[in-house]
Protein backbone atom coordinates (compact mmCIF):
# COMPACT_ATOMS: atom_id res chain seq x y z
CA UNK A 1 0.00 0.00 0.00
CA UNK A 2 2.68 2.47 0.71
CA UNK A 3 4.47 1.87 -2.32
CA UNK A 4 1.26 2.16 -4.46
CA UNK A 5 0.70 5.78 -2.54
CA UNK A 6 3.91 6.73 -3.29
CA UNK A 7 3.36 6.33 -6.66
CA UNK A 8 1.71 9.97 -7.77
CA UNK A 9 -0.47 9.16 -10.38
CA UNK A 10 -1.85 6.07 -8.58
CA UNK A 11 -1.99 8.39 -5.68
CA UNK A 12 -4.00 10.84 -7.64
CA UNK A 13 -6.07 8.05 -8.87
CA UNK A 14 -6.69 7.11 -5.25
CA UNK A 15 -7.83 10.56 -3.82
CA UNK A 16 -10.06 11.24 -6.92
CA UNK A 17 -11.54 8.12 -6.28
CA UNK A 18 -12.33 8.89 -3.08
CA UNK A 19 -13.75 12.46 -3.20
CA UNK A 20 -15.23 12.50 -5.95
CA UNK A 21 -16.93 8.64 -4.80
CA UNK A 22 -18.45 10.90 -2.28
CA UNK A 23 -19.52 13.46 -4.40
CA UNK A 24 -21.24 10.84 -7.05
CA UNK A 25 -22.59 8.04 -4.63
CA UNK A 26 -24.03 9.80 -1.90
CA UNK A 27 -27.56 10.01 -1.76
CA UNK A 28 -28.39 7.94 -4.83
CA UNK A 29 -30.78 6.12 -3.42
CA UNK A 30 -32.50 9.40 -1.95
CA UNK A 31 -35.32 9.23 -4.07
CA UNK A 32 -37.36 7.09 -5.88
CA UNK A 33 -37.04 6.36 -9.71
CA UNK A 34 -38.34 9.15 -12.26
CA UNK A 35 -40.52 8.56 -15.06
CA UNK A 36 -40.19 7.53 -17.90
CA UNK A 37 -36.57 6.96 -17.83
CA UNK A 38 -35.48 5.62 -14.86
CA UNK A 39 -38.73 3.42 -15.01
CA UNK A 40 -37.90 1.95 -18.26
CA UNK A 41 -34.00 1.18 -17.99
CA UNK A 42 -34.64 -0.51 -14.70
CA UNK A 43 -37.75 -2.71 -16.12
CA UNK A 44 -36.33 -3.96 -18.87
CA UNK A 45 -33.14 -5.43 -17.19
CA UNK A 46 -35.70 -6.40 -14.15
CA UNK A 47 -37.52 -8.41 -16.95
CA UNK A 48 -34.14 -9.78 -18.56
CA UNK A 49 -33.27 -11.34 -15.22
CA UNK A 50 -37.17 -13.02 -14.76
CA UNK A 51 -37.10 -14.46 -18.49
CA UNK A 52 -33.43 -14.94 -18.84
CA UNK A 53 -33.28 -13.80 -22.30
CA UNK A 54 -30.51 -11.07 -22.36
CA UNK A 55 -30.81 -10.95 -26.52
CA UNK A 56 -34.26 -9.42 -26.77
CA UNK A 57 -34.85 -6.72 -24.68
CA UNK A 58 -38.78 -6.11 -23.31
CA UNK A 59 -40.50 -3.64 -22.09
CA UNK A 60 -43.78 -4.76 -19.74
CA UNK A 61 -43.37 -7.67 -21.30
CA UNK A 62 -43.66 -6.30 -25.18
CA UNK A 63 -40.96 -6.71 -27.39
CA UNK A 64 -38.44 -3.17 -27.09
CA UNK A 65 -36.30 -2.62 -30.15
CA UNK A 66 -35.30 1.08 -29.33
CA UNK A 67 -31.59 1.26 -28.26
CA UNK A 68 -28.76 -1.53 -28.12
CA UNK A 69 -28.68 -3.44 -24.73
CA UNK A 70 -25.06 -2.78 -22.85
CA UNK A 71 -26.81 -0.32 -20.05
CA UNK A 72 -29.48 -3.37 -19.86
CA UNK A 73 -27.01 -5.51 -19.06
CA UNK A 74 -25.04 -3.43 -17.21
CA UNK A 75 -28.23 -2.52 -15.08
CA UNK A 76 -29.26 -6.11 -14.98
CA UNK A 77 -25.85 -6.71 -12.82
CA UNK A 78 -27.24 -5.65 -9.36
CA UNK A 79 -30.60 -7.43 -10.12
CA UNK A 80 -29.23 -11.04 -10.64
CA UNK A 81 -27.13 -10.13 -7.35
CA UNK A 82 -30.03 -9.82 -5.35
CA UNK A 83 -29.97 -5.78 -4.82
CA UNK A 84 -33.38 -4.36 -6.02
CA UNK A 85 -33.24 -0.36 -4.60
CA UNK A 86 -33.01 3.02 -5.75
CA UNK A 87 -29.27 3.18 -5.04
CA UNK A 88 -28.21 -0.37 -6.81
CA UNK A 89 -29.76 0.65 -10.32
CA UNK A 90 -27.99 4.37 -9.61
CA UNK A 91 -24.65 2.90 -8.50
CA UNK A 92 -23.53 1.74 -12.14
CA UNK A 93 -24.13 5.14 -13.39
CA UNK A 94 -22.65 6.69 -10.56
CA UNK A 95 -19.66 4.14 -11.30
CA UNK A 96 -19.21 4.99 -14.99
CA UNK A 97 -19.66 8.88 -13.88
CA UNK A 98 -16.16 8.54 -12.20
CA UNK A 99 -14.69 6.19 -14.25
CA UNK A 100 -15.22 9.00 -16.74
CA UNK A 101 -13.23 11.39 -14.71
CA UNK A 102 -10.56 9.22 -14.26
CA UNK A 103 -9.97 8.37 -17.94
CA UNK A 104 -10.28 12.55 -18.75
CA UNK A 105 -7.40 12.29 -15.65
CA UNK A 106 -5.25 10.26 -17.20
CA UNK A 107 -5.58 11.68 -20.78
CA UNK A 108 -4.91 14.82 -19.41
CA UNK A 109 -1.76 13.84 -17.32
CA UNK A 110 -0.51 12.44 -20.71
CA UNK A 111 -0.45 14.83 -22.81
CA UNK A 112 -0.12 18.17 -20.30
CA UNK A 113 0.67 17.61 -16.44
CA UNK A 114 -0.43 15.88 -13.38
CA UNK A 115 -2.18 19.01 -12.14
CA UNK A 116 -3.93 19.87 -15.22
CA UNK A 117 -5.72 16.45 -15.08
CA UNK A 118 -6.57 17.06 -11.87
CA UNK A 119 -8.02 20.33 -12.29
CA UNK A 120 -9.72 18.76 -15.74
CA UNK A 121 -11.53 15.71 -13.68
CA UNK A 122 -13.08 18.26 -11.19
CA UNK A 123 -13.90 20.70 -13.69
CA UNK A 124 -15.58 17.93 -15.40
CA UNK A 125 -17.37 16.26 -11.96
CA UNK A 126 -18.51 19.43 -10.62
CA UNK A 127 -20.27 20.76 -14.12
CA UNK A 128 -23.92 21.09 -13.66
CA UNK A 129 -24.89 18.62 -16.22
CA UNK A 130 -22.15 16.12 -15.86
CA UNK A 131 -23.60 15.89 -12.04
CA UNK A 132 -26.82 15.81 -12.90
CA UNK A 133 -26.59 12.86 -15.51
CA UNK A 134 -24.50 10.85 -12.94
CA UNK A 135 -27.73 10.20 -10.52
CA UNK A 136 -30.34 9.21 -13.56
CA UNK A 137 -30.14 6.58 -15.29
CA UNK A 138 -29.85 7.05 -18.80
CA UNK A 139 -27.65 6.38 -22.04
CA UNK A 140 -25.96 9.13 -22.56
CA UNK A 141 -23.54 9.74 -19.85
CA UNK A 142 -22.55 6.08 -20.57
CA UNK A 143 -21.67 6.84 -24.15
CA UNK A 144 -19.65 9.94 -23.06
CA UNK A 145 -17.67 7.95 -21.15
CA UNK A 146 -16.87 5.45 -24.12
CA UNK A 147 -16.66 8.05 -26.73
CA UNK A 148 -13.75 10.02 -24.94
CA UNK A 149 -11.87 7.20 -24.37
CA UNK A 150 -11.89 5.91 -28.06
CA UNK A 151 -11.45 9.51 -29.24
CA UNK A 152 -8.44 10.17 -27.12
CA UNK A 153 -7.06 6.79 -27.08
CA UNK A 154 -7.36 7.37 -31.17
CA UNK A 155 -4.87 10.66 -30.62
CA UNK A 156 -2.81 8.79 -28.20
CA UNK A 157 -2.28 6.35 -30.84
CA UNK A 158 -1.51 8.18 -34.09
CA UNK A 159 0.87 10.11 -31.92
CA UNK A 160 2.96 6.71 -30.68
CA UNK A 161 5.01 5.40 -32.51
CA UNK A 162 5.08 1.93 -34.23
CA UNK A 163 4.60 -0.56 -31.67
CA UNK A 164 3.04 -2.49 -28.61
CA UNK A 165 2.12 0.70 -27.43
CA UNK A 166 0.54 2.11 -30.26
CA UNK A 167 -1.47 -1.16 -31.18
CA UNK A 168 -2.28 -1.33 -27.39
CA UNK A 169 -4.50 2.30 -27.62
CA UNK A 170 -5.60 1.96 -31.44
CA UNK A 171 -7.07 -1.43 -30.02
CA UNK A 172 -8.55 0.15 -27.12
CA UNK A 173 -10.14 3.01 -29.17
CA UNK A 174 -11.46 0.58 -31.16
CA UNK A 175 -13.07 -1.49 -27.97
CA UNK A 176 -13.86 1.67 -26.70
CA UNK A 177 -16.20 2.60 -30.04
CA UNK A 178 -17.65 -0.66 -30.13
CA UNK A 179 -19.02 -0.68 -26.48
CA UNK A 180 -20.29 2.76 -27.13
CA UNK A 181 -22.15 1.26 -30.12
CA UNK A 182 -23.58 -1.08 -27.73
CA UNK A 183 -24.65 1.87 -25.45
CA UNK A 184 -26.71 4.23 -28.09
CA UNK A 185 -26.86 2.80 -31.23
CA UNK A 186 -24.30 3.78 -34.30
CA UNK A 187 -23.69 7.30 -33.11
CA UNK A 188 -21.66 5.71 -30.53
CA UNK A 189 -19.10 5.17 -33.63
CA UNK A 190 -20.45 7.34 -36.49
CA UNK A 191 -19.74 10.76 -34.62
CA UNK A 192 -16.20 9.76 -33.20
CA UNK A 193 -15.27 8.50 -37.08
CA UNK A 194 -16.59 12.06 -38.36
CA UNK A 195 -13.98 13.96 -35.93
CA UNK A 196 -11.54 11.93 -36.87
CA UNK A 197 -11.76 12.48 -41.21
CA UNK A 198 -12.59 15.82 -39.71
CA UNK A 199 -9.76 16.45 -38.14
CA UNK A 200 -7.59 14.53 -40.65
CA UNK A 201 -8.53 15.52 -43.43
CA UNK A 202 -9.35 19.15 -42.55
CA UNK A 203 -5.62 19.77 -41.43
CA UNK A 204 -3.90 16.94 -43.89
CA UNK A 205 -2.84 14.60 -41.01
CA UNK A 206 -3.24 11.07 -43.36
CA UNK A 207 0.59 10.58 -42.44
CA UNK A 208 -0.33 9.93 -38.86
CA UNK A 209 -2.41 7.02 -39.61
CA UNK A 210 0.53 4.84 -40.63
CA UNK A 211 0.48 2.40 -39.53
CA UNK A 212 -3.37 1.94 -38.29
CA UNK A 213 -3.72 -1.65 -37.84
CA UNK A 214 -6.93 -1.73 -39.41
CA UNK A 215 -7.62 -5.73 -40.16
CA UNK A 216 -7.18 -6.04 -36.09
CA UNK A 217 -8.69 -3.15 -35.17
CA UNK A 218 -11.95 -3.86 -37.40
CA UNK A 219 -11.64 -7.08 -36.42
CA UNK A 220 -11.89 -6.33 -32.51
CA UNK A 221 -14.57 -4.26 -33.52
CA UNK A 222 -16.80 -6.17 -35.06
CA UNK A 223 -16.18 -9.03 -32.23
CA UNK A 224 -17.79 -6.53 -29.75
CA UNK A 225 -20.91 -5.42 -31.92
CA UNK A 226 -21.58 -7.72 -34.10
CA UNK A 227 -22.73 -11.29 -31.85
CA UNK A 228 -25.74 -9.16 -30.38
CA UNK A 229 -26.88 -8.02 -33.58
CA UNK A 230 -27.09 -11.03 -35.24
CA UNK A 231 -28.33 -12.90 -32.81
CA UNK A 232 -31.68 -10.45 -32.03
CA UNK A 233 -32.12 -10.27 -35.76
CA UNK A 234 -32.02 -13.75 -36.26
CA UNK A 235 -34.84 -14.04 -33.28
CA UNK A 236 -36.86 -11.04 -34.25
CA UNK A 237 -36.87 -10.59 -38.01
CA UNK A 238 -38.73 -7.01 -38.08
CA UNK A 239 -35.85 -5.78 -35.75
CA UNK A 240 -33.37 -4.59 -38.44
CA UNK A 241 -35.76 -2.17 -39.62
CA UNK A 242 -37.26 -0.53 -36.87
CA UNK A 243 -33.71 -0.46 -34.82
CA UNK A 244 -31.98 1.23 -37.59
CA UNK A 245 -34.14 2.76 -40.21
CA UNK A 246 -36.57 4.29 -37.54
CA UNK A 247 -34.44 4.45 -34.74
CA UNK A 248 -31.24 5.59 -36.28
CA UNK A 249 -32.35 7.25 -39.18
CA UNK A 250 -35.38 8.57 -38.97
CA UNK A 251 -35.21 9.96 -35.48
CA UNK A 252 -32.14 12.06 -36.99
CA UNK A 253 -33.50 13.12 -39.82
CA UNK A 254 -37.11 13.73 -39.36
CA UNK A 255 -39.68 15.35 -36.25
CA UNK A 256 -41.06 11.70 -36.29
CA UNK A 257 -40.57 11.48 -32.25
CA UNK A 258 -41.29 15.36 -32.05
CA UNK A 259 -38.28 16.70 -30.07
CA UNK A 260 -37.65 19.29 -32.34
CA UNK A 261 -35.80 22.56 -30.89
CA UNK A 262 -34.22 25.47 -32.47
CA UNK A 263 -30.78 25.02 -33.68
CA UNK A 264 -29.23 27.37 -31.38
CA UNK A 265 -30.86 25.41 -28.57
CA UNK A 266 -27.19 23.81 -27.00
CA UNK A 267 -26.25 27.40 -26.43
CA UNK A 268 -28.05 27.96 -23.38
CA UNK A 269 -28.10 24.39 -22.31
CA UNK A 270 -24.25 24.15 -22.94
CA UNK A 271 -23.55 27.69 -20.92
CA UNK A 272 -26.01 26.68 -17.80
CA UNK A 273 -24.94 23.07 -18.25
CA UNK A 274 -21.26 23.52 -17.38
CA UNK A 275 -21.31 26.08 -14.55
CA UNK A 276 -19.73 27.50 -12.93
CA UNK A 277 -16.73 27.49 -15.52
CA UNK A 278 -18.44 28.28 -18.39
CA UNK A 279 -17.46 31.69 -17.26
CA UNK A 280 -13.50 30.39 -17.67
CA UNK A 281 -14.15 29.55 -20.34
CA UNK A 282 -13.28 32.49 -22.98
CA UNK A 283 -9.98 32.80 -21.37
CA UNK A 284 -9.17 29.28 -21.40
CA UNK A 285 -10.29 28.66 -25.26
CA UNK A 286 -8.34 32.37 -25.49
CA UNK A 287 -4.86 30.74 -24.94
CA UNK A 288 -5.88 27.50 -26.20
CA UNK A 289 -7.27 27.84 -29.85
CA UNK A 290 -4.18 28.24 -32.23
CA UNK A 291 -4.07 31.91 -33.90
CA UNK A 292 -3.03 30.93 -37.06
CA UNK A 293 -4.03 28.16 -39.46
CA UNK A 294 -0.37 26.77 -39.53
CA UNK A 295 -0.67 26.93 -36.10
CA UNK A 296 -3.67 24.39 -35.99
CA UNK A 297 -1.25 21.96 -37.94
CA UNK A 298 1.36 22.01 -35.51
CA UNK A 299 -0.88 22.23 -32.13
CA UNK A 300 -2.28 18.67 -32.93
CA UNK A 301 -3.80 17.99 -29.88
CA UNK A 302 -5.45 21.17 -29.33
CA UNK A 303 -7.20 21.62 -32.92
CA UNK A 304 -8.29 17.86 -32.19
CA UNK A 305 -10.34 18.99 -28.93
CA UNK A 306 -11.98 21.93 -30.96
CA UNK A 307 -12.85 20.28 -33.73
CA UNK A 308 -14.72 17.63 -31.59
CA UNK A 309 -16.53 20.44 -29.95
CA UNK A 310 -17.31 21.32 -33.27
CA UNK A 311 -18.38 18.85 -34.46
CA UNK A 312 -20.65 17.25 -31.98
CA UNK A 313 -22.46 20.47 -31.57
CA UNK A 314 -23.21 21.26 -35.05
CA UNK A 315 -24.15 17.50 -35.50
CA UNK A 316 -26.66 17.68 -32.66
CA UNK A 317 -27.82 21.23 -33.28
CA UNK A 318 -28.93 19.74 -36.78
CA UNK A 319 -31.25 16.97 -35.51
CA UNK A 320 -34.48 17.01 -35.86
CA UNK A 321 -34.86 15.35 -32.92
CA UNK A 322 -32.98 17.15 -29.68
CA UNK A 323 -33.03 16.24 -25.75
CA UNK A 324 -30.70 18.15 -23.50
CA UNK A 325 -28.73 14.85 -22.46
CA UNK A 326 -27.18 14.98 -26.35
CA UNK A 327 -24.83 17.90 -25.77
CA UNK A 328 -22.60 16.28 -23.02
CA UNK A 329 -19.91 14.59 -25.13
CA UNK A 330 -18.31 17.96 -25.37
CA UNK A 331 -17.84 18.24 -21.53
CA UNK A 332 -14.87 16.30 -21.78
CA UNK A 333 -13.02 18.55 -23.94
CA UNK A 334 -14.44 21.80 -22.54
CA UNK A 335 -13.27 20.66 -19.11
CA UNK A 336 -9.69 19.59 -20.40
CA UNK A 337 -9.65 23.03 -21.48
CA UNK A 338 -10.75 24.81 -18.60
CA UNK A 339 -8.69 22.34 -16.74
CA UNK A 340 -5.44 23.23 -18.30
CA UNK A 341 -6.17 27.22 -17.70
CA UNK A 342 -7.14 26.40 -14.16
CA UNK A 343 -3.55 24.51 -13.71
CA UNK A 344 -1.24 26.96 -14.86
CA UNK A 345 -3.35 30.18 -13.03
CA UNK A 346 -3.23 27.64 -9.76
CA UNK A 347 0.58 27.14 -10.59
CA UNK A 348 1.70 30.70 -11.85
CA UNK A 349 -0.80 32.96 -9.50
CA UNK A 350 -2.63 33.67 -12.33
CA UNK A 351 -4.78 36.62 -12.07
CA UNK A 352 -8.40 35.97 -12.43
CA UNK A 353 -10.05 38.96 -11.89
CA UNK A 354 -12.47 38.87 -14.93
CA UNK A 355 -13.74 35.73 -14.04
CA UNK A 356 -14.21 36.69 -10.47
CA UNK A 357 -15.95 39.85 -11.73
CA UNK A 358 -18.12 37.91 -14.36
CA UNK A 359 -18.98 35.27 -11.50
CA UNK A 360 -20.14 38.06 -9.55
CA UNK A 361 -22.43 39.68 -11.75
CA UNK A 362 -23.65 36.30 -13.27
CA UNK A 363 -24.95 35.11 -9.56
CA UNK A 364 -25.84 38.24 -8.34
CA UNK A 365 -28.78 38.37 -11.43
CA UNK A 366 -29.24 35.27 -10.29
CA UNK A 367 -30.01 36.09 -6.64
CA UNK A 368 -31.78 39.74 -7.74
CA UNK A 369 -33.80 37.93 -10.35
CA UNK A 370 -35.10 34.85 -8.01
CA UNK A 371 -36.04 37.32 -5.09
CA UNK A 372 -38.30 39.23 -7.77
CA UNK A 373 -39.86 36.51 -9.25
CA UNK A 374 -40.93 35.13 -5.11
CA UNK A 375 -42.41 38.97 -5.29
CA UNK A 376 -44.31 38.65 -8.38
CA UNK A 377 -45.33 34.81 -7.80
CA UNK A 378 -47.35 33.72 -4.83
CA UNK A 379 -44.48 31.72 -2.92
CA UNK A 380 -47.00 29.59 -1.54
CA UNK A 381 -47.08 27.50 -5.13
CA UNK A 382 -43.71 26.00 -4.33
CA UNK A 383 -43.70 23.18 -2.61
CA UNK A 384 -42.47 23.65 1.25
CA UNK A 385 -39.55 21.68 0.83
CA UNK A 386 -38.20 22.90 -2.60
CA UNK A 387 -38.66 26.30 -1.48
CA UNK A 388 -36.37 25.67 1.82
CA UNK A 389 -34.10 24.26 -1.48
CA UNK A 390 -34.28 27.32 -3.30
CA UNK A 391 -33.48 29.31 -0.44
CA UNK A 392 -30.51 27.66 0.69
CA UNK A 393 -29.48 27.68 -2.74
CA UNK A 394 -29.98 32.03 -3.10
CA UNK A 395 -27.99 31.92 0.84
CA UNK A 396 -25.36 29.43 -0.46
CA UNK A 397 -24.62 32.26 -3.56
CA UNK A 398 -25.21 35.37 -1.05
CA UNK A 399 -22.27 33.95 0.95
CA UNK A 400 -20.20 33.42 -1.80
CA UNK A 401 -20.44 36.84 -3.04
CA UNK A 402 -19.67 38.88 0.15
CA UNK A 403 -16.29 35.91 0.31
CA UNK A 404 -15.06 35.74 -2.75
CA UNK A 405 -14.04 39.33 -3.57
CA UNK A 406 -12.19 39.28 -0.04
CA UNK A 407 -10.18 35.76 -0.56
CA UNK A 408 -9.45 37.07 -4.06
CA UNK A 409 -7.89 40.53 -3.02
CA UNK A 410 -6.19 39.78 0.23
CA UNK A 411 -5.38 35.79 -0.44
CA UNK A 412 -4.75 35.44 -4.22
CA UNK A 413 -6.03 33.31 -6.90
CA UNK A 414 -5.94 29.68 -5.16
CA UNK A 415 -8.25 30.86 -2.55
CA UNK A 416 -10.69 32.36 -4.94
CA UNK A 417 -10.51 28.89 -6.99
CA UNK A 418 -10.92 27.04 -4.11
CA UNK A 419 -14.10 29.53 -2.94
CA UNK A 420 -15.42 28.71 -6.11
CA UNK A 421 -15.35 25.01 -6.38
CA UNK A 422 -16.87 24.81 -2.37
CA UNK A 423 -19.73 26.91 -3.28
CA UNK A 424 -20.37 24.72 -6.35
CA UNK A 425 -19.93 21.46 -4.50
CA UNK A 426 -22.88 23.24 -1.80
CA UNK A 427 -24.56 23.77 -4.66
CA UNK A 428 -24.91 20.31 -6.34
CA UNK A 429 -25.64 18.74 -2.83
CA UNK A 430 -28.45 21.13 -2.50
CA UNK A 431 -29.68 20.34 -5.52
CA UNK A 432 -29.63 16.88 -5.04
CA UNK A 433 -31.57 17.06 -2.57
CA UNK A 434 -34.04 18.98 -4.30
CA UNK A 435 -34.45 16.01 -6.73
CA UNK A 436 -36.83 14.65 -5.11
CA UNK A 437 -39.35 17.52 -5.23
CA UNK A 438 -38.51 18.52 -8.70
CA UNK A 439 -39.30 15.24 -11.12
CA UNK A 440 -42.70 13.86 -11.67
CA UNK A 441 -44.95 11.98 -9.28
CA UNK A 442 -43.76 8.20 -8.34
CA UNK A 443 -45.65 5.38 -8.90
CA UNK A 444 -43.78 3.62 -5.95
CA UNK A 445 -46.50 4.58 -3.41
CA UNK A 446 -49.15 3.37 -5.43
CA UNK A 447 -47.16 0.16 -6.09
CA UNK A 448 -46.84 0.27 -1.89
CA UNK A 449 -50.40 0.12 -1.73
CA UNK A 450 -51.51 -2.49 -3.60
CA UNK A 451 -48.54 -4.74 -2.25
CA UNK A 452 -49.82 -4.20 0.92
CA UNK A 453 -53.54 -4.34 0.27
CA UNK A 454 -53.35 -7.27 -2.05
CA UNK A 455 -50.14 -9.58 -0.53
CA UNK A 456 -51.53 -12.38 -2.94
CA UNK A 457 -51.49 -10.45 -5.97
CA UNK A 458 -53.96 -8.28 -7.88
CA UNK A 459 -54.39 -7.65 -11.55
CA UNK A 460 -53.06 -4.44 -12.10
CA UNK A 461 -54.66 -1.84 -15.37
CA UNK A 462 -53.83 1.09 -16.53
CA UNK A 463 -55.99 3.91 -18.04
CA UNK A 464 -54.86 5.87 -20.83
CA UNK A 465 -51.75 6.25 -19.52
CA UNK A 466 -48.42 4.25 -18.98
CA UNK A 467 -46.23 4.62 -15.72
CA UNK A 468 -43.04 3.01 -16.37
CA UNK A 469 -42.12 2.90 -12.98
CA UNK A 470 -45.07 1.01 -11.85
CA UNK A 471 -44.09 -2.19 -13.07
CA UNK A 472 -40.59 -2.28 -11.29
CA UNK A 473 -42.22 -0.93 -8.48
CA UNK A 474 -45.26 -3.92 -8.66
CA UNK A 475 -42.12 -6.03 -9.83
CA UNK A 476 -44.55 -7.76 -12.20
CA UNK A 477 -46.00 -6.05 -15.31
CA UNK A 478 -49.38 -4.44 -16.09
CA UNK A 479 -51.61 -4.48 -18.69
CA UNK A 480 -52.91 -1.22 -20.78
CA UNK A 481 -56.23 0.15 -21.23
CA UNK A 482 -57.43 2.72 -23.84
CA UNK A 483 -53.46 3.96 -24.55
CA UNK A 484 -51.04 4.20 -27.55
CA UNK A 485 -47.12 5.67 -26.75
CA UNK A 486 -43.70 3.81 -27.30
CA UNK A 487 -45.14 -0.23 -26.46
CA UNK A 488 -47.12 0.39 -29.72
CA UNK A 489 -44.25 -1.54 -32.04
CA UNK A 490 -44.25 -4.22 -29.51
CA UNK A 491 -47.40 -4.68 -29.41
CA UNK A 492 -48.56 -4.77 -33.25
CA UNK A 493 -45.71 -7.60 -34.07
CA UNK A 494 -47.17 -9.17 -31.62
CA UNK A 495 -50.84 -8.73 -32.17
CA UNK A 496 -51.96 -11.74 -30.10
CA UNK A 497 -50.57 -10.29 -26.79
CA UNK A 498 -52.43 -9.90 -23.24
CA UNK A 499 -50.85 -6.47 -22.09
CA UNK A 500 -53.30 -3.99 -24.26
CA UNK A 501 -56.59 -4.72 -23.96
CA UNK A 502 -59.91 -4.10 -25.46
CA UNK A 503 -62.95 -2.80 -23.77
CA UNK A 504 -64.09 -5.95 -23.80
CA UNK A 505 -60.83 -7.73 -21.78
CA UNK A 506 -61.40 -4.76 -19.46
CA UNK A 507 -65.10 -5.04 -18.10
CA UNK A 508 -64.49 -8.92 -17.94
CA UNK A 509 -61.30 -8.80 -15.51
CA UNK A 510 -63.37 -6.27 -13.56
CA UNK A 511 -66.49 -7.84 -12.76
CA UNK A 512 -64.32 -10.87 -11.76
CA UNK A 513 -63.97 -12.13 -8.51
CA UNK A 514 -60.18 -11.35 -9.07
CA UNK A 515 -58.50 -8.63 -7.66
CA UNK A 516 -58.35 -5.79 -9.98
CA UNK A 517 -56.52 -2.77 -9.62
CA UNK A 518 -56.69 0.73 -12.26
CA UNK A 519 -54.24 3.35 -12.45
CA UNK A 520 -55.13 6.64 -14.01
CA UNK A 521 -55.00 10.28 -14.40
CA UNK A 522 -57.54 12.52 -12.23
CA UNK A 523 -59.01 13.89 -15.38
CA UNK A 524 -59.31 10.74 -16.69
CA UNK A 525 -61.38 9.00 -14.05
CA UNK A 526 -64.49 9.96 -14.53
CA UNK A 527 -64.47 8.84 -17.99
CA UNK A 528 -63.57 5.89 -16.40
CA UNK A 529 -66.91 5.46 -14.09
CA UNK A 530 -69.78 4.61 -16.73
CA UNK A 531 -67.33 1.72 -17.92
CA UNK A 532 -67.22 -0.15 -15.17
CA UNK A 533 -70.54 -0.14 -13.97
CA UNK A 534 -70.19 0.26 -10.28
CA UNK A 535 -68.32 2.70 -7.86
CA UNK A 536 -65.02 1.54 -7.62
CA UNK A 537 -63.00 1.28 -4.23
CA UNK A 538 -60.59 4.36 -4.25
CA UNK A 539 -57.59 3.14 -2.78
CA UNK A 540 -55.40 6.36 -2.96
CA UNK A 541 -54.86 9.63 -4.83
CA UNK A 542 -51.60 11.59 -5.05
CA UNK A 543 -50.18 14.09 -7.73
CA UNK A 544 -53.69 13.47 -9.49
CA UNK A 545 -52.67 10.18 -10.20
CA UNK A 546 -55.48 7.89 -8.71
CA UNK A 547 -55.53 4.09 -7.78
CA UNK A 548 -58.91 2.14 -7.91
CA UNK A 549 -59.83 -0.96 -7.43
CA UNK A 550 -62.77 -3.23 -7.83
CA UNK A 551 -63.35 -5.19 -4.55
CA UNK A 552 -61.63 -3.70 -0.86
CA UNK A 553 -58.76 -5.43 0.48
CA UNK A 554 -59.92 -8.19 2.21
CA UNK A 555 -59.04 -8.88 6.04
Amino acid sequence: MDRFLKNPVWRDCFCLSVVLGILFFSFLGGRPLSSPDEGRYVEIPREMVMSGDYVTPHLNSLKYFEKPPLVYWIEAAPIKLGFFNEFAFRFPIALFALLGCLVLYGFTLHFYSRRAGLWSAVVLATSILYYALSRIILLDLILTVFMTSGLLSFFAGIKTDPGFSRRKWLAFSAISLALAVLTKGLIGALIPLGIMAVWITLFNKWRLLRPLYLPTNLLLFLAVVVPWHVLVSLRNPSFFDFYFIHEQFERYFTTIHRRHQPFWFFIPITFLGFLPWTLFLPRALKDFIPKTFKDWKIYDFESFLIVWILFIFIFFSCSKSILIPYILPIFPPLALIVGRFLSYSWKNHLKIGPEVLLYFIFYLTLILGSVYAFQRLHVEIIAQPLFLSISQILSLWAVTLIVLPLLYFWKGTRWALGAILAAQLGLLFILNNAGTYIQKASMKPFAEKILTAYPKGAEVITYHAYFQDLPVYLRHTVKIFNWSGELDFGAQIEPNNKIMITDAEFKKSWSSPKNVCIVTKQNFYGDLLPTVGAKPFLLGAQDEIVLACNHPPRG
